[in-house]
């Protein structure tokens, strides 16, 4: 079976940061230089990481600015199982923000696959790298 390419690899990383709020709305990412430098890899496999990011969606780059995060949408927050085998996850602790129990917000009622009058739990937590 054969490996999966580098720029994929470092998109699938570069993505998981930005769902888990290392990255946020609006923040700029590292120049490809420095990620190039960083993963040990060429300019070239990490601009075709960004382009996989911004195919996806969660980038947008300024010319002669960088790339900077785009605004999260709800239908890609979650995290693919094949994304985990990327995650250290001795690096990170998890910490309670909110939990709320009531009713699903009409907009997202698609996206969870729920009734308008069904109960949810609202969670919201966040991975903080930890020294």
């Amino acid at each position: 079976m054969k490996d999966t390419p580098k720029y994929l690899a470092i998109a699938e990383k570069l993505k998981h940061e930005i769902e888990t709020g290392e990255y946020q709305p609006n923040d700029q990412l590292p120049k490809e230089f420095d990620l190039a430098r960083s993963y040990n890899v060429s300019r070239i496999t990490v601009r075709n990481a960004m382009k996989e990011l911004e195919s996806q969606g969660l980038i947008y780059r300024i010319q002669g600015a960088g790339t900077y995060v785009k605004e999260r949408n709800l239908m890609h927050a979650t995290v693919d199982s094949n994304q985990l085998e990327l995650i250290n996850l001795k690096k990170y602790k998890l910490k309670l923000l909110d939990f709320e129990v009531g009713q699903v917000i009409l907009k997202i009622t698609e996206v969870l696959n729920v009734q308008p009058y069904d109960i949810v739990y609202t969670i919201k937590r966040a991975a903080m790298a930890t020294k």
